[in-house]
């Protein structure tokens, strides 16, 4: 063969395409991939935020609820509406750090107004729930006091009937008195063929031991209600002063969302009470010319020169 057949060196083969080269890259080195990121941006864009707009949707959704059952002065209500909404306090936490956890540089306008306001409702809510936890320590207060007055009030009345019924005892006849023994001792024993002053010995020497038992359970009952709404009154004050301390600490930190102005400041200033001024002026000259027909004047010659004259125009006309 000749050797004009075969192809010049260093040429690509028949059949092939040489690839297009950028100058300064190294041919037989391949273009590196793209990594896909579409899950990383996702956590830049605006995604994070909408789920963190929905559940300030569903926790304002929740609030409305409690205001809706809420009874003004009534210490079960307050209690129940503060408990509730600090036990709710974890849904717009997860919702702040959704929205503000993001890049938010390229929030349009109407955001950055939002995420503004939002921010400004981090210490509004900081407010709020330092009230709800004086709200639980009151009601606290409240609940204890009713409820301790209660139990003695029951107690009072269970140990004087019981005083009262002893000392009638000797009068009452003997259904009477197996009557007053069923009532005010029902787990007494008594036998069949005791006579009516027997059976009111009977029930007078256990008396005491009935009264005995009735502040026994009456101060059994003070005590498991104090546990009960001290230690749930700890449990909802500390949670509600971390709630607000947590609140406080959103907004701190969300500084940046609070140096947009919601109200767009004007490059000049404004120059509408000058312009309706002048307006005014003008219309004044303008009547005044009209009144006095000033216009009639014009045809004098002397006028024209006078006017030239004040106007500072001497040109030749």
């Amino acid at each position: 063969m000749n050797s004009s057949d075969s192809p010049p060196a260093g040429s690509a083969p028949s059949g092939s395409t040489a690839p297009n080269l950028l100058p300064g890259t190294t041919p037989g080195l391949a273009a590196a991939p793209k990594v896909k990121t579409e899950g990383i941006s996702l956590l830049q864009g605006s995604l994070p935020r909408l789920l963190g707009y929905g559940l300030l949707g569903l926790f304002a959704l929740d609030v409305l609820q409690l205001l809706a059952n809420y009874k003004w002065f009534n210490p079960e209500a307050d209690s129940t509406l503060a408990s509730q909404m600090i036990e709710r306090v974890g849904v717009p936490i997860v919702a702040y750090a959704l929205i503000f956890g993001v890049n938010n540089v390229a929030a349009h306008r109407f955001e950055r107004t939002v995420l503004k306001l939002l921010s400004i409702g981090a210490l509004v809510g900081a407010v709020l729930y330092a009230g709800l936890t004086a709200l639980v320590v009151s009601s606290a207060i409240r609940l204890h006091t009713r409820a301790a007055a209660t139990i003695s009030f029951q107690e009072n009345t269970r140990v004087t009937g019981l005083e009262e019924g002893g000392k009638k005892l000797d009068s009452m006849p003997p259904g009477q008195l197996a009557a007053v023994q069923r009532q005010l001792l029902p787990d007494l024993k008594i036998a069949g063929n005791e006579t009516p002053a027997q059976l009111a010995a009977t029930i007078r020497r256990e008396l005491p031991k009935t009264i005995k038992s009735v502040h026994d359970a009456a101060d059994a009952s003070r005590a498991a209600l104090r546990k009960q709404i001290y230690v749930g009154g700890a449990k909802y004050f500390f949670g509600g002063v971390l709630s607000a301390v947590i609140c406080l600490v959103a907004w701190e930190n969300t500084r940046s969302a609070r140096r947009h102005h919601i109200f767009r400041p004007k490059a000049a200033p404004s120059m509408q009470i000058e312009d309706r001024a002048a307006d005014a002026i003008r219309r004044v000259q303008r009547s005044a010319e009209d009144a006095l027909a000033m216009h009639v004047l014009e045809r004098f010659r002397w006028y024209r020169k006078l006017r030239r004259f004040f106007t500072g125009k001497h040109g030749k006309h």
